[in-house]
């Protein structure tokens, strides 16, 4: 595969130039897949939300966002939550708000909420609600109280959905997708009960439920096979974008060539391997136009050990 819009190709070396191709292979195949789930059409899916999963900084979350601005999809973005009441009251709400519908559904982007799998009641609430029966029920003595720190609209959608019978609430997600970003792959079911022939326990239970989340997403999961792979994956998208710092800053292609070829010479040395290790490199050459070669070369970047004489 060739890249796209690589120039001056001359000063990477054939194993450089075979890493970035591999590295810009994955990333189209990742871009693939988010263009699918930020379409919003998915009349020929049978599965109609998605995970996507990786290593921090690969930047899922600026590429889903990207992608779901593009297609001007009707979408809210949930970011953040620390609980999963919390995440209801934000959902619940929306949903009220937005009424989705079959002619205008919803996507709902969940990013950095790691408290869906804290343990299984969570998980088994997020399931049913992602599921067949696409209700989401949260039945706990704080549900209700807990909505009086809450502002007025947000309330009266909470208690719009108040169960009768318990200090909960219930709501439909018809017509609701979610796009899901974590930094933890989902494993399979097959490896879940491979754990549970091991041995059994909490962490074996909650991995066999997060295996049955996993299970009715489309999950997609980049995975690096080499160094090589994983320095041409970021690489080659550093080398195609000129712009830092929410596109503030250019640098020129020189310059980013300069950094590529810095963390091929000390990647087994970088503290960061993801896209923050550019973003490091860059700031030091706006601070330090004469002397950004040693900040470079310091224990900011690399993990220097040093022996004892």
């Amino acid at each position: 595969m060739k890249l796209k819009k690589l120039n001056n190709m001359q000063v990477f070396n054939k194993e450089q130039r075979r890493a970035l191709e591999d590295g810009q292979e994955i990333y189209n195949e990742f871009v693939k897949e988010i263009k699918k789930a930020c379409s919003g059409d998915y009349s020929k899916l049978l599965k109609k939300n998605f995970a996507f999963t990786s290593m921090p900084g690969l930047t899922k979350t600026t590429t889903i966002k990207k992608y779901l601005d593009e297609s001007k999809v009707n979408y809210i973005e949930i970011t953040g939550k620390k609980s999963m009441r919390d995440f209801l009251y934000q959902l619940c709400f929306t949903i009220e708000t937005y009424k989705p519908n079959i002619k205008k559904p919803l996507i709902v982007f969940i990013d950095d909420c790691e408290f869906i799998f804290k343990d299984n009641d969570t998980m088994n609430i997020f399931k049913v609600g992602i599921g067949k029966q696409k209700r989401f029920t949260y039945s706990n003595d704080a549900a209700i109280i807990g909505t009086k720190k809450l502002p007025m609209p947000m309330q009266k959608a909470i208690l719009k959905n108040r169960l009768k019978d318990s200090e909960g609430f219930s709501f439909s997600s018809e017509n609701v997708h979610f796009i899901l970003a974590s930094n933890n792959k989902f494993p399979t079911e097959e490896e879940a009960r491979a754990k549970e022939a091991k041995s059994s326990g909490p962490t074996t239970e909650k991995m066999i439920s997060k295996a049955a989340i996993g299970d009715r997403l489309n999950t997609w999961h980049i995975d690096f096979k080499t160094w090589e792979e994983q320095w041409g994956y970021v690489a080659n998208q550093i080398l195609n974008n000129p712009y830092f710092g929410d596109g503030e800053f250019k640098f020129t292609l020189s310059e980013r060539q300069q950094m590529i070829k810095f963390t091929w010479d000390n990647f087994s040395k970088l503290k960061s391997k993801s896209f923050r290790a550019y973003e490091g490199l860059a700031q030091d050459m706006l601070e330090n136009p004469d002397l950004y070669l040693d900040k470079w070369n310091s224990s900011k970047h690399l993990d220097i050990s040093y022996s004892k004489k």
